[in-house]
């Protein structure tokens, strides 16, 4: 799950541009918006809540997160879980069981937000969903099967162009749901922010998986 929601949170900071059928262009303009606003800046720092729901079992479970994205480092935390990636290496920090994972982010992509903001960059069709207020829901739909979700619904503020909430469909019934509580452009982001230090973990087992 941990994988998972790593390739939701950095979908919501990507946004993939394709071309669009003549009945989406409303649609393709305010995804062009808000992508280019999003890539615009240095930082980015955000709070959410992450919620697995399964309509077919009556399954919901929401969990509070927060996200500090730079470059190609990233400080994510969930469910107990850390992690931290400096561009050149990554901890991921469980501090349930006091362990820590030292792992070369090339050879652990699915980790790597910058890596899968190449991943959802394909052939979407977009669909105007409806508009209560400035809120607008908009459809993105896989143009070739992979196996992995039939679509993501997003609902966007129109007039601060960002994504309020994200709804990933996976194929397995389950429902991946993200909603930004909070959203702050350029924050400070030092390198200290993205290292494991040891010092701040006493009693943690460090793996070295390299």
């Amino acid at each position: 799950m941990h994988r998972t929601l790593i390739t939701l949170v950095s979908m919501l900071l990507f946004i993939p541009q394709a071309s669009m059928p003549q009945d989406a262009v409303q649609a393709q303009k305010l995804i062009t918006k808000v992508s280019s606003k999003l890539k615009s800046h240095k930082s980015l720092q955000s709070d959410f809540s992450f919620t697995l729901f399964n309509p077919e079992v009556d399954m919901k479970d929401t969990h509070k997160g927060s996200l500090l994205l730079s470059g190609s480092k990233y400080r994510l935390q969930l469910m107990g879980l850390l992690a931290l990636c400096n561009g050149d290496a990554l901890w991921s920090i469980n501090q349930e069981t006091k362990e820590v994972y030292l792992m070369d982010p090339e050879e652990n992509e699915l980790l790597d937000p910058n890596a899968i903001f190449n991943l959802v960059e394909k052939d979407f069709s977009y669909k105007w969903i409806g508009q209560s207020g400035s809120a607008v829901t908009i459809d993105l739909i896989p143009k070739l099967a992979d196996g992995n979700y039939s679509k993501i619904s997003m609902v966007i503020d129109q007039a601060k162009e960002q994504i309020l909430k994200a709804t990933y469909f996976s194929d397995d019934g389950n429902q991946y749901i993200i909603e930004i509580r909070s959203l702050l452009f350029d924050p400070p982001a030092d390198e200290g922010f993205f290292m494991y230090d040891k010092s701040k973990y006493p009693g943690f087992t460090l793996f070295d998986m390299r």
